[in-house]
């Protein structure tokens, strides 16, 4: 298994860290689901600053990134104080319903979706919120 984590401030000037980051991590897959998986990826983080952004400011507006390849899986979770943007299935109903081309948190939402195999969100009684995405890959497509 290789992992990464990563705790941030949620400020929009460590993206191109938290970017450059990821796609070292993601390098260890020769498949082009890492691409894809990392854009979802940086559409969840993108969600999560705005979040706590938008709610904030308090104290501590930290949000973890985990990043695991396990077996034949990689897996994202991102997790915020501020509820991450919203409800999926709420964002889902509104970007289908309504012309997501013209909300762009809701395309966001869209993409992410369609990008990865299981995409989940949880909000926990403390009232930290977060996000998980898998996404399945060749196993023969690891750099050893």
């Amino acid at each position: 298994m290789f992992e990464l984590r990563l705790a941030l401030a949620a400020d929009k000037k460590y993206l191109n860290y938290i970017d450059t980051s990821t796609l070292e991590f993601l390098k260890i897959i020769a498949d082009d689901e890492a691409k894809r998986f990392h854009f979802a990826l940086h559409e969840v983080i993108i969600n999560s600053i705005q979040a706590c952004e938008r709610l904030g400011p308090f104290e501590d507006t930290t949000i973890y990134i985990e990043l695991k390849l396990d077996d034949d899986q990689l897996i994202g979770q991102v997790r915020d104080p501020f509820g991450g943007g919203g409800d999926k299935e709420d964002y889902l109903e509104k970007s289908v319903k309504v012309n997501a081309l013209s909300i762009e948190n809701n395309r966001g939402i869209l993409f992410i979706d369609h990008l990865v195999d299981d995409f989940k969100w949880m909000t926990y009684a403390d009232g930290l919120f977060e996000v998980v995405i898998k996404k399945h890959v060749n196993r023969g497509g690891v750099r050893r």
